[in-house]
C-alpha cells in the first residue's frame, strides 16, 4: 500500500526506512498488484485508506483482503471490520457490529 502521507511521518510508524519508502514511491505510484519483475505498471489498483490494516493477497492475484488491526477508520467507518475486494473493486464490507453479537 503507497501511503499519501509525508515520508517522515510514514517512516515513524517502523514499517521501512526513509530510503526504503522513497524507492518504493518512485518505483510505484499507486497502491495495487503489480507484476514481480519489476514493471511499473498495476495490473489494477485501490486506494490506500489507512496504515492499521493488515492487507492479505489471494494466490490468484485477483482477490485481496484488508482487514482492521485495532482502533482504525476506514473510509470513515470507525468499528470497521474487513473489505474483500477483486482487482481492486470492492465486493464486501463488514462492520465488527455485522459479524459478532457482543
Amino acid at each position: 500500500m503507497v501511503s499519501p502521507l509525508p515520508i517522515d511521518e510514514e517512516t515513524s510508524r517502523g514499517s521501512f526506512e526513509a530510503g526504503e519508502t522513497e524507492e518504493i514511491r518512485t518505483n510505484y505510484s499507486q497502491s495495487g498488484l503489480y507484476r514481480n519483475y519489476g514493471t511499473a505498471s498495476p495490473l489494477w489498483t485501490l486506494p490506500y485508506e489507512d496504515w492499521t490494516h493488515q492487507v492479505f493477497m489471494g494466490p490468484d492475484g485477483k482477490h485481496l483482503v484488508i482487514a482492521s488491526v485495532g482502533e482504525t477508520t476506514w473510509s470513515n467507518q470507525s468499528d470497521h471490520a474487513v473489505t474483500f475486494f477483486r482487482k481492486g473493486i470492492p465486493l464486501a464490507s463488514y462492520m465488527y457490529a455485522d459479524l459478532t453479537s457482543w
